[in-house]
């Protein structure tokens, strides 16, 4: 009788206390669902005195409720077992199921199968709260959150306060769970009343899509945390208002510039919403820290006109991921995670000002991928080749070096493409030939594209020398529209008697800009990116190493990045390594320009076993791309310390169209496997090396003329050929020493009876404006800086030589297949010169012989100089 009416009383004190919870806010949900029981977060009572020991006997078992964590359960069980030492026999210690109630129990954590009247949402005592209820016969230990401090305060309570025992107890004889034993402790929080337009912020739902519900889960969390508020999951109704988070794919629909806004709806309702899900719990935090959380602030409320839009949910950084920056730990997962995350929602990437991060061998072989701006803000990277492997392939002998690490072939950073390359083979091909010069190429894609096309069963580029081979297949890289129209600054170059294989290469891509900072050239600060690459490979072989930027998208900027090498020892003193592939490499994409760049010319190491082969390394590098511009970037170690210039490989390309360098201080523009235009201008050089077609470009160009002593240099390796033509307008020959000099020349080529793959052509016509010759001394100081002086001492005249005197087999006429050239018929008879116009050519303001050709070959070129034509006469 005495249970019954305890249990009566119970129920009148929980409704009664229930509804005056419920009056000031403080219930829950009471729907249940993630975020809390089902109960809300009533406040039950305690009842009169409840026995749970009698004669030091347990009139009681422990339970773990159904939800709490092991954690949890380890800490109470060290409490039980203290608990069960001290008595006759030891409670039963179980975990709660809907068959295993007993009458009395002692619960950790609220019950889920013992009726409803003992579900309790424990979050009303916030995350640091704590209470011992008793609630009919049940004694409950509650924490509002699973914080171990928490939970140990709470079971402490049970143990000592209700149970009484300390160091001194043996045994327990009677104990009784009386009002004054129990405890409710509530984490009292600065932040007393939040509402929106003077609703209770407690009494909404959390409303999001089931997309977000890991980020719910966290909001929810922290929101509990930081206020001690616990919303559950809800739907916002008429009669049910709420927090909703929500995504939305554009900014017009309501975000700010900065993609990420808190504010009040019509409805009453508070939104949080962003374009980029990824930044939405660091945009929340940001919006929590600058409201609910100001500094003695013990009240809010969120007017209907209230708009949060402070956060900059564009940007991320490498930090956000992990990255320590502190140039010792390996920060390469962070940033390729970084760089996943902001490809995956269109984020800004960041670098933070001051910091290193280091990028050690890269054992998986993967990039950085990029596919959104990116802002380094004056960063440093380290990439450390020292880990790479090498290991020999074959006998001792006669085996070769090939690399083991995966991180050697792979770039550290990739910049690719949103759509990705496809090809047709086979059947699938839609044409069969094609001829040079068509304007469409017979089919259309309904997208504007870049093609490479292919005729494998013919061999162009055939090398001859040094590092002799057998050519390259047949190909060429066009630009179409959506119709299959050709674009006319990339004309197809060649005849195709078959199509093996089209690329196709999406070249829509979204303009993308990927900087190392800005550069204050009136405060003299450099705040570009400063990249360096430690070079300390332990043996030589002919194998490239990539651990670059590489470029395999279309219309990217690449700007203000200083790169040098560093830790490397010279090969003179036995210093040993591999040739660089380029440190930006453009590969296979339209619209690329790299500028404000400061690039070193890398160490040039020899194969072991061929002293006189040096390893070609290059800076720049770009395969198969198109309208490719490097503008206003500089070589650090353009001069050497004895005075003459780094001859070193700088730049390597191979089947581009349409190359320009503009105001460049580099050593070298190199077009290896054909270039088709080639545009030099406002820029200083030591050689520029052409093979290709179309139209060579130079206007206001400087050779530092040691020890090439050419403007221009056809390559002899692939024929020495340039199917198209030259206009020269401002060229300036500054040599260190110009007696020492048997010829200066504008053009040189060395013609060769070989077989390239492809017809050879002198340049076609040519136009030659401006040209002058002075002499300079010039290089570095002690501190690394440049110096350079005009020789006003020196006014000998030379004569200029438009070809070389040697142009092999000089007195044959190599137009003619059937001459015996280099001891054998001439298997490949070039194209001459058609014509060349020259004006105004001086040295130190004198006019100067511009000496002509006199090989057989050029016999009939028709020939200007300062407005008097004339015919070639070589015969």
């Amino acid at each position: 009788m005495k249970k019954i009416i305890l249990s009566l009383i119970s129920l009148l004190m929980v409704l009664t206390i229930g509804l005056s919870l419920v009056a000031c806010g403080g219930g829950g949900d009471t729907t249940g669902g993630e975020g809390g029981g089902e109960g809300g977060g009533t406040t039950p009572p305690a009842n009169d005195a409840l026995t749970i020991v009698e004669n030091g006997n347990p009139s009681f078992q422990f339970v773990y409720s159904y939800d709490v964590s092991n954690t949890v359960k380890n800490s109470a069980t060290t409490v039980f077992n203290s608990i069960n030492k001290a008595l006759n026999t030891k409670a039963e210690i179980i975990t709660e199921r809907n068959d295993n109630a007993k009458d009395i129990e002692i619960f950790i954590g609220a019950p889920q199968f013992r009726g409803e009247e003992y579900k309790i949402d424990a979050h009303y005592l916030g995350p640091k709260g704590y209470a011992v209820k008793v609630v009919d016969t049940k004694v409950i230990v509650l924490f509002g959150s699973e914080d171990l401090d928490t939970v140990n305060s709470a079971l402490n309570h049970l143990k000592e306060t209700v149970f009484g025992i300390s160091a001194k107890t043996k045994k327990l004889e009677t104990v009784v769970a009386t009002e004054d034993k129990l405890i409710e402790k509530p984490q009292v929080f600065t932040l007393t009343s939040a509402t929106v337009v003077g609703n209770d912020l407690k009494d909404y739902v959390f409303d999001y899509p089931t997309e977000l519900r890991e980020e719910f889960k966290s909001i929810q969390e922290q929101l509990y945390n930081k206020v001690g508020i616990w919303l559950p999951k809800g739907s916002a109704t008429a009669n049910q208002k709420a927090v909703i988070i929500r995504t939305i794919e554009n900014k017009g629909e309501g975000t700010t510039e900065m993609g990420f806004r808190v504010y009040v709806d019509a409805s009453q309702n508070l939104i949080i919403e962003t374009e980029f899900p990824n930044r939405l719990l660091a945009g929340t935090t940001a919006f929590f820290n600058a409201t609910l959380l100001k500094d003695k602030q013990t009240s809010i409320n969120f007017a209907s006109d209230y708009v949060y839009d402070k956060y900059d949910a564009r940007n991320v950084y490498y930090e956000d991921y992990g990255a320590k920056g502190n140039g010792k730990t390996d920060d390469f997962e962070a940033i390729k995670a970084c760089h996943a995350d902001a490809n995956k929602y269109g984020n800004t990437v960041n670098g933070r000002a001051g910091a290193t991060y280091y990028i050690g061998k890269n054992d998986e072989g993967t990039a950085a991928i990029i596919k959104t701006d990116v802002n380094w803000n004056g960063c440093r990277f380290i990439f450390d080749d020292r880990g790479l492997q090498q290991q020999l392939s074959g006998s001792q002998n006669n085996g070769v070096w090939q690399p083991a690490s995966p991180g050697w072939n792979s770039p550290i950073f990739s910049i690719e493409a949103d759509n990705p390359a496809s090809s047709l083979t086979g059947e699938n091909i839609p044409i069969q030939t094609l001829t040079k010069g068509a304007s469409n190429v017979g089919f259309s894609l309904g997208y504007g594209a870049m093609l490479i096309l292919y005729n494998e069963n013919v061999r162009h580029y055939i090398r001859y020398g040094l590092n002799a081979d057998n050519g390259q297949a047949q190909h060429e890289i066009i630009i179409v529209d959506k119709d299959g129209n050709v674009d006319p600054s990339t004309p197809i170059q060649w005849d195709y008697e078959a199509i093996t294989m089209i690329e196709i290469i999406n070249v829509d891509d979204t303009p993308i800009t990927i900087s190392g900072g800005e550069y204050n050239e009136e405060l003299g600060i450099d705040k570009r990116t400063y990249i360096e690459q430690k070079y300390n490979v332990s043996r030589s072989f002919y194998t490239y190493c990539y651990r670059n930027i590489a470029v395999k998208r279309s219309n990217v900027i690449i700007e203000n990045i200083r790169h040098e090498y560093t830790d490397y020892t010279p090969e003179e003193q036995g210093g040993s390594g591999s040739p660089y592939y380029g440190f930006t490499s453009v590969q296979k994409c339209n619209n690329i320009t790299i500028r404000g760049m400061e690039f070193m010319c890398p160490p040039t190491f020899y194969l072991e076993d061929q002293k006189s082969n040096n390893m070609g390394s290059y800076e720049i590098h770009a395969k198969e791309a198109n309208n490719v511009l490097y503008q206003n970037c500089d070589q650090s170690n353009f001069f050497e310390e004895d005075g003459g210039i780094v001859f070193n490989g700088l730049m390597g390309t191979n089947f581009c169209k349409n190359l320009t360098f503009d105001d460049m201080f580099v050593c070298s523009f190199d077009a290896h496997c054909g270039v088709y235009n080639a545009t030099i201008k406002n820029s200083t050089a030591e050689h520029l090396n052409f093979i290709g077609d179309g139209k060579i470009t130079m206007e206001n160009v400087v050779i530092y003329a040691d020890p090439t002593k050419t403007a221009m240099n056809l390559r002899t390796d692939y024929g020495s050929t340039w199917a198209g033509d030259v206009e020269i307008n401002g060229l300036e020959f500054r040599h260190y020493n110009i007696n020492a000099f048997s010829q200066i020349t504008i053009v040189k080529a060395q013609w060769t009876n070989h077989n390239f793959g492809y017809t050879v052509y002198c340049p076609q016509n040519m136009i030659l404006n401006d040209i002058s010759t002075v002499q300079y001394t010039y290089g570095i100081n002690a501190d690394g800086t440049r110096w350079e002086k005009l020789d006003e001492t020196t006014r000998n005249v030379r004569p200029v030589y438009l070809f070389p005197a040697d142009l092999g087999d000089k007195r044959a006429d190599l137009t003619d297949p059937t001459v015996i050239v280099e001891g054998k018929v001439n298997g490949n008879p070039i194209v001459p010169t058609k014509s060349v116009i020259i004006n105004n050519y001086k040295y130190a303001e004198n006019p100067v012989t511009i000496v002509l050709p006199t090989s057989p070959t050029f016999n009939g070129m028709e020939v200007t100089i300062d407005g008097v034509k004339s015919t070639l006469t070589t015969k």
